[in-house]
């Protein structure tokens, strides 16, 4: 199977990150936040499987095709953890685009059927998310220019 394109962008970036933390001394230790990250990975893979039917060819490709979305919003969020707010539009850019190049990958794995409960899964996830972060979307206290909050997942 051909690597898709943003795979090959992010095996560079990976080695530079864990490049960076031996040059270092510091290996990253695995903190908390990255063990919830993995079981969350987990439980919606879980979820997807069931609601969207995937059948045995299907689980390991649709499987590597999220790892690899998880894998570089990751790196988006290493890359823009310590910055201002003011770059949270470029970081908006990104996580679209990232989802969208997600969504093409899938389109090749997935039928219509399944790729239109994929649709709504991501709706209701971000719904979730606007509901648990309120007024960060534009309206309401905290809201504003600049405020997230409108990721997807799945």
């Amino acid at each position: 199977m051909r690597l898709p394109s943003y795979a090959k962008l992010i095996l560079p970036i990976a080695i530079i990150l864990i490049s960076a933390s031996f040059a270092f001394g510091q290996e990253r230790p695995r903190d908390d936040r990255e063990k919830r990250r993995e079981d969350n990975f987990e439980e919606r893979f879980k979820e997807m499987k069931e609601r969207l039917e995937l059948t045995d060819e299907q689980i390991p490709k649709v499987e590597k095709i999220m790892k690899t979305e998880q894998e570089r919003m990751e790196v988006l969020r290493e890359a823009f953890k310590d910055k201002d707010r003011s770059d949270m539009s470029k970081v908006k850019d990104e996580i679209e685009k990232i989802r969208q190049e997600t969504r093409k990958y899938l389109k090749d794995v997935l039928t219509d059927k399944q790729l239109d409960e994929y649709d709504r899964m991501i709706e209701e996830n971000q719904e979730k998310r606007r509901e648990r972060r309120p007024g960060r979307d534009g309206g309401g206290p905290g809201g504003g220019p600049g405020g997230g909050g409108n990721r997807g997942g799945f």
